[in-house]
């Protein structure tokens, strides 16, 4: 996979949203299911006399999301029911499948391309994933209902922040309208924050010898 620079006007913003996301407190152990549902149709995938492999490599070789799904029938494994195991295969499949389609999204500065893949994302994390909270969820939509081309949550997920994206200058009124739709959706939730940037460097090989 190559890389693509961000278009020059392009910014995130990135807002809070007032719920901490107790990653080793109590909803320790949603975060982990999604980890062990994905090592679940791993160890599936080697029962029917496939080789081990991460479930990312799996679904890379050809006709392996077909056979693996073939795979998944009643009583499920390891714990999961079926039902599980197909969800969150679906959510693996298609999230890692739009990376390449962000990519090129990113390198053909096609807002609108990265705005109907964020949809996608942030949907299939509601609705497949099930990591998100009411407080996540409206505030991807607060995003978008004041303006910003797009909007994701991102992380773990059950609380934590969302980003938007925008090639707009006035990027303070943004977020103020940003806020007031989000506390309109959320009038509880608690006093939220946000901060512009734009990515940083990619990871560099730094020579400590010196």
């Amino acid at each position: 996979v190559g890389g693509a620079a961000m278009p020059a006007a392009w910014r995130f913003v990135i807002m809070t949203s007032g719920v901490h996301a107790d990653k080793a407190g109590s909803v320790r152990g949603q975060y982990n299911r999604a980890s062990l549902a994905a090592r679940a149709l791993a160890d599936l995938w080697v029962s029917r006399g496939g080789r081990p492999a991460t479930l990312g490599s799996i679904l890379a070789e050809p006709g392996a999301p077909a056979e693996l799904e073939a795979c998944i029938g009643p009583p499920g494994h390891a714990g999961f029911s079926a039902a599980d195991l197909r969800r969150r295969l679906r959510h693996f499949w298609s999230e890692d499948g739009r990376i390449l389609d962000a990519l090129a999204a990113f390198a053909g500065a096609d807002i609108r391309a990265v705005a109907g893949l964020a949809e996608a994302s942030q949907a299939d994390a509601e609705s497949l994933l099930g990591n998100q909270v009411e407080e996540t969820s409206s505030l991807a939509a607060a995003a978008r209902r004041a303006g910003a081309a797009a909007a994701s949550s991102f992380g773990a997920g059950i609380g934590g922040s969302v980003w938007a994206l925008s090639d707009r200058e006035d990027l303070d009124v943004l977020a103020a309208d940003w806020q007031t739709h989000y506390r309109a959706l959320c009038p509880a939730a608690r006093p939220v924050e946000w901060f512009a940037a734009r990515p940083g460097p990619p990871a560099t090989e730094v020579d400590l010898s010196e």
